[in-house]
């Protein structure tokens, strides 16, 4: 009995309200004295049955979706990525390069007033890995209005918190203040990467917002923010969080795979795995190639089928 409380006192703490598909409340640290947020979860649906890690994507809503209850946070899942969630979809991609299928943790935290404090989000990053299992190389921030917002503010904080930080994907974003904008020169060393969605028609957080944001990457990392205008106003976001919105043939969550940060393992193009592990040139038959394949097995070919086949021959 004693080592199973043990084990209890170790465990995240989830609260067992359901809000559609995998997500679950979640009560996240946001500072070392103890203060928590309220929050929606969502774990792979094998995060139990691995030992992997994961990467994290954390969510910031936009001020409709404000509260301080569990209760509350049945605002979240009207909106974004937790409505996406909800409805059923996995936070799932396949890497547009290496081909493999990654899954992703998600946090959606819910403030009381606004958004989710750089403070908040810089403590979450150091208590989080220690909870679950996190790529740390794999960390993305995103958020919609006043969760844009926050976005910014956190990569315009410290730069401590912004090398953190792989990539992050606002969407129609407020203004921060000034003091924010000038710290654009955090994103001199390359990183994070950073793709806005803003509406042509939106009266609310105009167009000019995302524009001015990424010109200020970009004059601190050429090529490090990207702006897409889709077609209409402060909503853009119902479409774009769900796996098959695409822009130039790419979803949101394959752009994030293709930006892990640049302190982790570099992004390799996958080689197709060969046919075969050894060719050897039979010299007693002539224009007669002897191929072992992966399995062991032996064929003999004649030269010229195999040269037209591609493959590279390697005479022993």
């Amino acid at each position: 009995m004693k080592k199973l409380l043990l084990i209890l006192l170790f465990l995240p703490i989830l609260v067992s309200a359901q809000f559609g598909g995998n997500l679950q409340a979640y009560q996240v640290k946001i500072a070392s004295y103890g203060a928590t947020q309220n929050a929606l979860l969502s774990l792979p649906d094998d995060y139990t049955s691995t030992s992997q890690n994961y990467p994290l994507i954390i969510f910031l809503h936009g001020y409709g979706e404000v509260g301080s209850t569990v209760q509350d946070l049945s605002r979240l899942i009207k909106q974004g990525l937790p409505k996406v969630i909800s409805s059923g979809q996995k936070v799932e991609a396949v890497h547009p390069v290496s081909g493999q299928r990654t899954k992703f943790i998600v946090l959606a935290p819910q403030h009381h007033g606004w958004t989710t404090t750089p403070e908040a989000i810089e403590y979450m990053l150091t208590d989080l890995p220690k909870k679950f299992r996190i790529d740390t190389n794999r960390i993305y921030l995103t958020g919609l209005s006043a969760g844009g917002q926050g976005v910014i503010q956190a990569v315009t904080f410290k730069e401590s918190l912004t090398k953190k930080i792989a990539a992050i994907v606002p969407m129609s974003p407020s203004a921060p203040s000034d003091d924010y904008m000038k710290n654009f020169r955090f994103f001199s060393g390359g990183y994070p990467a950073a793709w806005f969605f803003t509406g042509d028609n939106d009266q609310v957080t105009p167009p000019a917002n995302a524009r001015r944001y990424s010109d200020s990457i970009n004059r601190y990392n050429q090529g490090g923010g990207t702006v897409t205008i889709y077609s209409g106003g402060h909503d853009g976001w119902a479409n774009i969080y769900d796996s098959s919105y695409r822009v130039n043939g790419r979803n949101w969550l394959e752009w994030l795979l293709m930006h892990p940060h640049p302190g982790g393992p570099p992004v390799i193009d996958p080689k197709p795995v060969p046919k075969y592990t050894t060719i050897l040139h039979d010299k007693s038959r002539i224009n007669k190639i002897i191929v072992l394949d992966l399995d062991g097995k032996v064929t003999l070919y004649d030269s010229t089928s195999v040269e037209s086949e591609g493959i590279k021959l390697e005479f022993k």
